[in-house]
This record gives structure tokens, sequence and C-alpha cells, in this order.
């Protein structure tokens, strides 16, 4: 959990008072922090990802302080809407305001100095997130009705489907399901076997499906 440069850890020994503590305070002596999307891999690396300024933040958050590591700039300065690993932290997915979802290589063969490089292509969404297990990419764009499902292994990407659903939708920890959330409702979708699964309702008078999330198991 982080807020601006600081990080914070959440210690739920005790379910009923979860204990929150400061980690740490990241280094800094600008304002890149105040509006970032971030995601973790490893427990060991962060990457931030600035609103305003069109950049990637790394960063060893395994050392105090934490170290930055380096800055990855790129061709636009529209907001960053999310940030989505791979599973080995060999892919980063980044739905950006311009409407385009970027994807990069990482080489960590030098993790102090690892190697991003971005994908020639670049794919139309507003949200995206990645599969944990495979390289399936899972994105939307803002007022449509569809998700699109794209193999993102190795360019030119291939599109695997197209189904029905909107802007809340979240991998199984395994990877082969997508749970999506529809009107009053969440639906899975088998991706490899391209058929539904499963509808839940929700109970009546009950509101609208407003985020979801799989437990670890």
């Amino acid at each position: 959990m982080s807020s601006a440069n600081q990080i914070y850890s959440v210690d739920m020994t005790d379910a009923e008072r979860p204990q929150i503590k400061l980690a740490q305070t990241l280094p800094s002596d600008d304002n890149r922090f105040g509006e970032s999307d971030v995601a973790i891999h490893d427990s060991r690396w962060l990457i931030m990802g600035s609103d305003t300024l069109g950049e990637l933040i790394l960063w060893d958050i395994s050392v105090q302080p934490g170290r930055l590591i380096k800055t990855i700039r790129f061709d636009t300065k529209s907001p960053i809407k999310g940030l989505s690993w791979s599973a080995d932290g060999r892919l980063l997915v980044v739905p950006v305001g311009d409407w385009a979802v970027r994807v990069w290589d990482i080489d960590w063969t030098r993790a102090d100095d690892p190697i991003f490089t971005l994908r020639d292509q670049q794919v139309l969404g507003t949200l995206a997130v990645m599969s944990p297990q495979e390289s399936v990419m899972a994105t939307w764009v803002d007022g449509h009705a569809e998700i699109e499902l794209w193999d993102v292994s190795q360019t030119p990407f291939e599109r695997l489907s197209q189904i029905e659903g909107g802007r809340k939708f979240a991998f199984s920890p395994d990877g082969k399901h997508l749970a999506i959330a529809v009107h009053l409702g969440i639906e899975l979708y088998a991706h490899e076997n391209a058929e539904w699964v499963r509808r839940y309702l929700l109970s009546e008078g009950m509101a609208a499906v407003t985020s979801l999330a799989w437990s670890p198991d």
C-alpha cells in the first residue's frame, strides 16, 4: 500500500485488528508522486506511473531507504490509468489516458539496470490487466460493451476473443478464468475454452457491482 512517496505494510496476523504501519519513505525532492498508479512485483520492485509527466519510475523497495533504479519516459503526457505486471515480471502493461495500452518487455539480466523495451504495437484501451500465469492481456475501452483478450507473448499481438463486459474484471489466480462484473451479478469466462462458465446473481435489492477481487486460493 502506498500514499504519495510513503510505503505502508499491513500485518494481518490478527484479522480482526490488522496493523498498518509505515514501512519506508521513498526519497524524493520533486512532486512526481502526487497522482501515481503503482504496482509491485516480487515484493521488491515498485513501478510508479506519473499522472502528468509521461514516465515510469522503478524503485527497489527491498532496501532502506528505497532506491531509485531508473526512470522510463515515453511519448505522451496523458495520465496513466493502471499498471499490471506479468507473473514473471518480464512484461509490464500500461493503459494510458490517450486510449492506447503500451506493453514493455523487461530484461532483468542486470537487476541494477534492467532494460525496458517498448513493443511497437499498441492496443486500443483505457483499462488493461495481465493474466497471472500467462501472457494474456484483457483490455476495455471506456464507453464500450466489450472486453478483448490478447496473446501478448509476441508481436504482433494476437486477439484471442471479444466478449461482452464492462470496466470491472479480474483474472483468477491460476489465470484460467476472467470474472466480469455485470448488472447485479458476476460472470465467469474460461478464456482457454472460449466459453462462459457460470453467472452469479446478487440478492434482490442489492446495488450493482462496483469492484471485484479474487482471494489467493
